[in-house]
């Protein structure tokens, strides 16, 4: 079967595909591409993933505003002991019964 570039595909049933998922996945790293089909009727494509395909993807999403870049952070420690508020007296769960037993 062609896809919408003209390259061949492989095609593999969904049965075909869970019980030789590890095949299927080894030639898809190797390039191969494979349509599946359930009862018949294709419901997915199993792509290889291209590094630089995916960059430049992030790249246009930070370009246009959608995503931003990630920002180094040196140091989870630092994150990790971050104050935290002390802990309240009355738990999340006895306001919400006690708001729904006033009928609020």
């Amino acid at each position: 079967m062609n896809d919408y570039t003209g390259h061949m595909k492989k095609v593999t049933s969904v049965t075909n595909l869970k019980a030789k998922l590890s095949a299927h996945l080894s030639q898809v790293k190797l390039g191969e591409e494979f349509l599946v089909t359930d009862r018949g009727k294709p419901v997915a494509r199993l792509i290889p993933v291209r590094e630089q395909a995916l960059e430049n993807e992030t790249l246009d999403l930070i370009r246009r505003g959608a995503a931003h870049a990630p920002q180094k952070n040196d140091s989870l420690l630092e994150f990790l002991e971050i104050h935290r508020p002390a802990q309240c007296d009355h738990s999340v769960l006895q306001a919400l019964l006690e708001e729904r037993a006033d009928d609020r």
